[in-house]
């Protein structure tokens, strides 16, 4: 299985997790509604 293969599992995770909130700042039904109202705005850089 996954849990024995020696895998880094634990670090996997935790990388996908940053890469997901480094895409989805404002949260995914925030992307969402900012698209649908077609705003950019509000990015602070």
């Amino acid at each position: 299985t996954l849990a024995t293969s020696g895998f880094p599992v634990t670090i996997a995770t935790g990388v996908i997790f940053m890469v997901c909130v480094l895409i989805f700042r404002r949260g995914i039904v925030g992307e969402i509604y900012a698209r649908l109202l077609g705003r950019e705005g509000g990015k602070s850089s």
